[in-house]
């Protein structure tokens, strides 16, 4: 006998389902990408902390629910925002650094990579900085790991440009960058020293070039 039912209700639900998965997938990036806009222009222009969920939620066009089911809250979408940017960010200065003609001109593109990141984002990175939750915690961590990281490439960077002198320890020398151009050092030049972003540029830039290059190396920008 003829299967009437299967002729006249068309493909099952899980087939409708499979079928519908990449356009659902797509509004749902779309959903996504819309939230963590509205929360980086947010944060930036109220601070994180002025920021309410609800304010985010309207500016990207979607309801509070939408937006905890799509990213999480307040700081799942703090850590989607800086992932994103920084995700855009340091390739390009790490490709800076990798065309670099000279050890100087290299670590002036690094330093100057984070000082751009460190003040248009200033109350992104703070707001991760002084959360005090699991969450930001691992926001935090996460972001030292990718500064390591990219201390490690300009130190290789160097060497491969000939410009550390023999003896030094990759490693430590990469640590000890990382460590005197982690975030809070940027806020503390700034808010504690009284210093311009320019200024700090330059005693940024010049550490790097005494650790790496010799206690009497100064930057390029600076010669």
């Amino acid at each position: 006998m003829t299967n009437l039912r299967a002729i006249t209700t068309g493909p099952s639900e899980a087939s409708r389902r499979r079928y519908h998965s990449p356009v659902r997938r797509a509004q749902a990036a779309a959903t996504r990408a819309a939230i963590v806009a509205a929360a980086a222009h947010a944060f930036r222009t109220r601070g994180f902390a002025r920021t309410a969920v609800g304010v985010i939620a309207r500016d990207a066009g979607v309801s509070v629910q939408t937006l905890y089911d799509s990213v999480g809250g307040k700081h799942e979408v703090l850590l989607a925002v800086l992932n994103q940017i920084d995700g855009s960010h340091f390739p390009t200065v790490m490709t800076a650094v990798a065309e670099s003609r000279g050890p100087s001109e290299a670590i002036d593109a690094w330093v100057g990579g984070l000082r751009t990141y460190m003040e248009t984002n200033a109350p992104l990175v703070r707001a991760a900085l002084e959360a005090g939750d699991v969450a930001a915690r691992g926001m935090v961590a996460e972001g030292h790991a990718r500064h390591l990281d990219g201390a490690v490439r300009l130190v290789r960077c160097i060497g491969e440009l000939g410009g550390l002198p023999n003896g030094v320890d990759e490693d430590e020398a990469a640590l000890a960058v990382a460590i005197a151009t982690v975030d809070s050092s940027w806020y503390f030049a700034v808010d504690t020293g009284g210093k311009t972003w320019d200024e700090a540029e330059v005693i940024f830039a010049n550490t790097v070039a005494r650790i790496l290059l010799g206690p009497r190396a100064i930057s390029a920008n600076c010669a």
